[in-house]
């Protein structure tokens, strides 16, 4: 936006440049220190630009500057440079999270993930599942305490539904009904992703699995798209041992630190269900004694 329109923004940049400053400040960093860090990584930012831009003299830095002096300068967290950005008129655009944030959100989510009395996991906006409760691997015919479930972390959950080497996908029950509006629901969400490495990678993947690409180039492009994939429908899954498929509802809920992952909780829809997970989930906690 040309820097004449600035004005328009005063009462958001003021907050932003305050921010800034106090984001720096709590870092027990002088302005100096912060442009060594930039220098050290090879940005060119000197310390009187970085004064002009706490002080107000310069309106509104560039997204790019801004962006430097939050991750380099500062190592502010995903949350806060969303915050300081969008105070000075600019959307980040997300970066798909590292394994290392991932991991950070396991950590920061685990007592939400453990005191369901459902399966539950955590996932990112790219659907790659990172961290579960003690139901889910029992869902997926696992043990809590099974090493071999560590193969599930950074697979997405069309994997789970569909990639044949993971095998998965053979306990939907009712795959003919759920995967296509999940396959739907992910292309309509991922929309603005379609220039990034990542989701090339994922579609080129997915492409090879059995049945995918039907659905993907079926999943009509604006509105209706909207419409069809908001459908609900709950999942159907065969658990080994189990006579009848459990009867679950997703419901997915975003994580406030970081709205780059989510927390999906697969709830009981019916009693049988509802049955099983109180007794899986009375089993866990006596183990846990």
């Amino acid at each position: 936006m040309p820097e004449r329109d600035a004005s328009r923004y005063t009462w958001m940049i003021v907050g932003g440049r305050e921010t800034l400053r106090a984001l720096r400040e709590s870092s027990g960093l002088s302005q100096m220190e912060v442009m060594l860090r930039l220098s050290d990584a090879g940005v060119r930012i000197d310390q009187a630009h970085l004064q002009r831009i706490e002080s107000g003299a310069i309106k509104r830095p560039t997204a790019a500057t801004l962006d430097a002096i939050l991750t380099t300068g500062l190592h502010a967290p995903y949350r806060v440079r969303i915050d300081v950005l969008a105070a000075f008129g600019y959307q980040l655009h997300w970066e798909l999270p590292t394994f290392r944030e991932a991991e950070l959100e396991v950590k920061l989510n685990a007592e939400e993930l453990t005191r369901t009395v459902w399966p539950s996991y955590l996932i990112d906006y790219a659907q790659r599942i990172w961290g579960w409760n003690r139901l889910f691997p029992r869902l997926l015919g696992s043990t809590a305490d099974n090493p071999a479930n560590a193969g599930f972390v950074g697979l997405t959950v069309l994997d789970i539904l569909l990639n044949p080497a993971i095998g998965t996908h053979r306990q939907i029950a009712n795959a003919d009904e759920f995967v296509p509006v999940i396959v739907g629901w992910f292309k309509t969400m991922t929309k603005r992703y379609r220039q990034d490495p990542w989701f090339h990678d994922f579609l080129s993947k997915a492409r090879t699995w059995p049945g995918f690409s039907e659905m993907w180039d079926q999943v009509p492009e604006g509105p209706q798209a909207l419409l069809q994939t908001h459908t609900a429908v709950p999942v159907e899954i065969s658990v080994p041992g189990l006579v009848k498929p459990l009867l679950l509802r997703p419901v997915q809920v975003p994580v406030a630190l970081d709205p780059r992952f989510a927390v999906l909780h697969l709830i009981p829809m019916n009693v049988e269900t509802q049955a099983v997970c109180a007794a899986w989930a009375a089993e866990e906690a006596s183990r846990q004694r």
